[in-house]
């Protein structure tokens, strides 16, 4: 992306430069621009009317005033072109269509190709991304998290602050790499006869359907059932024949994952470009390419006119799967944390109301508390899927021509650290974010190149806050400062739905819970008195009736348990976990039966091992999971 110097402002040069330690200079968001570089030149006339018409971001109308947020529009400076500010005003957008091929991907069967095709493909590290495809995703529960979505920061604003996909998150949901070479923008033009010649090379395909599928698709693409049509379950009597049914596998998984656009089921050529050398796929970060990729598409669906998303949805559905409880997610019983994450929730068949239920999910969202958040759902997976320095990362991440900042220090909490109020966010040399897609324009120079020594732009140790007894926990002053720049909620409270909203967290029976956890710690407490080599029987039925003190409210009901719960000193009531249970809820709000592991910080005299309360339960960082009836 060029660098751009000056914009033009009812007549008047206007000149903004960033912080004096760099010399990037910045246009003030939503100004018309004038680019110096030959990088805009391929942008279209449409696109540059489009740019011009930008209004200044600075002046804001919200009609009525936003619940104690928004009062300092630095931050999110495109807030007027935001769907969130239709939102408000009460023009709903409704459910976004999302580009997923899900169903698509199951087509080609790899079980139906050989053992050497489908150990290449294995071998290429990308092979997690077809293991456990959603044939679809849920269109409202993505679609009111896009409202929450500012591209100024690359972040979830919710009412308790900032969340976001992190290097983390990619890795331990879709299991690829997110080290290696960037995809950067060196690798984006190719024109027909380009794309004509590396098809030829990479899949030796007829030279004429080669040509007559470019000319269908208008140069540059291919169809996905096209390389599936030519190359899927094939005899190959070479390695060779091999090699170029697998690229073309790959480019196929590549377009209907992490890479998925808005084109339809078309598929770049110039991805071909990394693939042609098969034993050099493993050397590209594809996960950070995938987060770019996905941050940019939710960047765009944010737009007030925008009416589609593309990116990794999956990525995107199972990360609000794994942190919230929103829209009652289904955990798949089968799973075991060898797995990727990918493969622990099982996808909801798509809903008949989905513009209705948007609106019961944006204002569940508006009423969530920082402790319904499961801010560290991985912990229990860090012997399979360890957690790495990089997601500290601070930076631009890159997805060929895509370039989006990658910002850490804003999102601790998820980390399990103390959230402090953020740096400011990187500052584009040339943007442009209109309430369509069309002309949206975002450039950064220089940052991206921070990748290839990634080691030397990690968030230092002093920025990254200390450990936290509760991931919820935050600076006060961060709080104070979040509800100056952001808002804490969406829907106008003048336009409320009435609706009755579905059975989620928010709904959940706290006072039945608060006898079940007391109960629960009793009965761990009295398996630790059982001694080194207890009475199988014993620990059986406590398992036994630990169940049904977490799962069958008729239990509760038959005991005569403490009507009061003890504070912790500081006033504070104890929490025995952050997420209630790990598995599904029922529609009575209870919690179904999930396979997992009950894990403890209880010490061998029955006393919490974090924090001063000695016997007062468990902290908040704790996670009790369902035990498995099976075992």
């Amino acid at each position: 992306m060029g660098e751009v110097h000056m914009a033009r402002k009812k007549g008047k040069s206007v000149l903004k430069r960033s912080a004096p330690l760099t010399s990037l200079a910045v246009l003030e968001e939503g100004a018309p621009t004038t680019s110096v570089s030959a990088s805009t030149s391929s942008v279209s006339r449409r696109a540059k009317r489009q740019r011009n018409a930008c209004t200044d971001d600075a002046r804001v109308d919200l009609g009525r005033p936003l619940l104690e947020g928004l009062k300092d529009k630095s931050l999110l400076k495109s807030f007027n072109t935001h769907v969130a500010s239709s939102v408000w005003n009460g023009q709903e957008r409704g459910a976004l269509k999302l580009h997923h091929h899900g169903r698509l991907l199951a087509q080609w069967n790899l079980e139906k190709e050989s053992q050497a095709f489908r150990d290449k493909v294995h071998a290429s590290g990308l092979s997690s991304l077809a293991k456990f495809p959603y044939k679809h995703v849920s269109r409202p529960l993505i679609s009111a998290f896009v409202e929450r979505w500012y591209p100024e920061t690359n972040t979830f604003h919710l009412p308790f602050g900032e969340m976001t996909i992190t290097l983390d998150d990619v890795k331990q949901i879709l299991n690829i790499s997110v080290k290696g070479k960037a995809v950067n923008e060196d690798m984006v033009s190719i024109n027909e006869d380009e794309a004509r010649e590396i098809l030829s090379r990479t899949l030796r395909i007829d030279e004429q359907k080669i040509i007559d599928e470019l000319g269908v698709c208008r140069g540059d693409r291919v169809r996905m059932k096209w390389l599936m049509e030519n190359l899927a379950g094939k005899q190959h009597e070479s390695e060779e024949e091999i090699d170029f049914a697998v690229r073309g596998y790959l480019l196929f998984l590549l377009g209907c994952t992490i890479f998925t656009d808005k084109t339809g089921t078309k598929v770049p050529v110039v991805y071909m470009k990394l693939l042609e050398d098969l034993s050099k796929v493993t050397d590209y970060a594809w996960g950070a390419s995938a987060l770019a990729f996905q941050y940019r598409h939710l960047g765009l669906a944010s737009r007030s006119s925008v009416q589609q998303i593309g990116g990794c949805l999956t990525l995107l559905e199972v990360w609000i799967r794994e942190h919230f409880w929103i829209g009652g997610p289904i955990a798949n019983k089968d799973y075991t944390e060898e797995w990727p994450r990918t493969a622990k929730w099982i996808p909801k068949v798509a809903s008949a109301n989905a513009d209705q239920e948007l609106i019961c999910m944006r204002e569940e969202l508006d009423s969530l508390k920082a402790e319904d958040v499961t801010w560290n759902p991985y912990q229990a997976s860090r012997d399979h899927h360890a957690f790495d320095e990089i997601a500290f990362y601070s930076g631009c991440l890159t997805a060929f021509e895509v370039v989006e900042p990658y910002h850490p220090d804003r999102v601790l909490r998820q980390f399990g650290r103390f959230q402090r109020i953020p740096s400011s966010p990187f500052l584009p040399v040339e943007v442009c974010r209109p309430k369509d897609s069309n002309g949206y324009v975002v450039g950064f120079k220089g940052k991206y190149q921070y990748w290839g020594c990634w080691q030397d732009h990690l968030l230092p140790e002093l920025e990254r806050g200390h450990f936290v007894i509760r991931p919820s926990d935050c600076d006060a002053a961060y709080m104070e400062w979040y509800r100056t720049v952001s808002h804490p909620r969406v829907q106008n409270p003048d336009k409320l739905s009435g609706t009755q909203k579905p059975s989620t967290s928010g709904s959940f029976d706290y006072e039945d819970w608060r006898h079940r956890r007391e109960r629960a710690i009793s009965l761990l407490e009295e398996s630790f008195s059982l001694g080194s080599n207890p009475n199988v029987s014993a620990l059986l039925q406590m398992r036994t009736d630990l169940y049904h003190i977490l799962t069958d409210k008729d239990y509760m009901q038959e005991k005569d348990y403490m009507e009061e719960e003890p504070l912790l000193e500081n006033g504070d009531m104890p929490l025995l976990c952050n997420r209630e249970v790990e598995g599904t809820r029922g529609s009575d709000n209870g919690i179904q039966q999930g396979n997992h592991e009950i894990e403890s910080n209880l010490g061998s005299d029955g006393r919490t091992q974090e924090g001063n309360h000695e016997g007062e339960g468990y902290l908040e960082s704790d996670v009790i999971v369902m035990p498995d009836q099976n075992l």
